[in-house]
């Protein structure tokens, strides 16, 4: 992952365990964050979602539509600066921040 560009070596003064869960369906291995106690501390955003009906209401008559490659999923999305250093994961005592958004 740090050759992929998705975490990178952290001497950040937060720190949260990763724990290896096993894929649903497969033998690979996905890395999880306990990020709890962060979230705790964390005031969320608060967007009202439209109804369904005026999103769809909005494509009518609609001709071009655009595409997004999530490839990377929220691997690929910008951290605030300011934020990058608090998502610290350890793991047998290496510890590493995200390089992008961990929603």
């Amino acid at each position: 992952m740090v050759d992929l560009g998705i975490i990178r070596p952290s001497n950040s003064p937060w720190s949260f365990p990763l724990h290896m869960v096993l894929k649903k369906d497969s033998n690979d291995w996905r890395p999880t964050g306990d990020y709890r106690r962060l979230n705790a501390n964390t005031i969320p955003d608060r967007y009202p979602l439209p109804h369904i009906h005026n999103l769809t209401a909005t494509l009518k008559g609609t001709t071009v539509f655009s595409e997004i490659d999530l490839v990377k999923a929220y691997n690929q999305i910008p951290m605030a600066p300011d934020d990058v250093f608090k998502p610290t994961s350890s793991l047998l005592s290496v510890f590493t921040n995200s390089c992008e958004c961990l929603l």
